[in-house]
């Protein structure tokens, strides 16, 4: 997309746990800083103007939070503080 000077450009930012995401997927931050400076593709690369939107993190529920490789909730009460005991020989 390419943009003449003097127009705004558009963000697309699909992360809607961030302050700056606005329905439609638009970043509303006034000014973004993407690094690091010498990033060869995109999945090295990282938007720190993220900032997380009151209500995310961890005020979430856990199995929202963590969740398997399967991507699937884990059962974390039942797997939380439970430990085994073995006996030693």
């Amino acid at each position: 997309m390419h943009h003449n000077k003097g127009d705004s450009p558009q963000v697309k930012c699909v992360v809607d746990s961030c302050e700056y995401w606005e329905q439609g997927n638009q970043c509303t931050a006034s000014t973004i800083e993407v690094s690091p400076p010498h990033a060869v593709d995109s999945e090295e690369t990282d938007c720190n103007t993220f900032k997380p939107k009151d209500g995310y993190g961890m005020a979430m529920k856990g199995e929202e939070i963590i969740k398997g490789i399967s991507g699937e909730a884990q059962n974390l009460e039942a797997n939380m503080g439970v430990v085994d005991r073995i006996e030693l020989e």
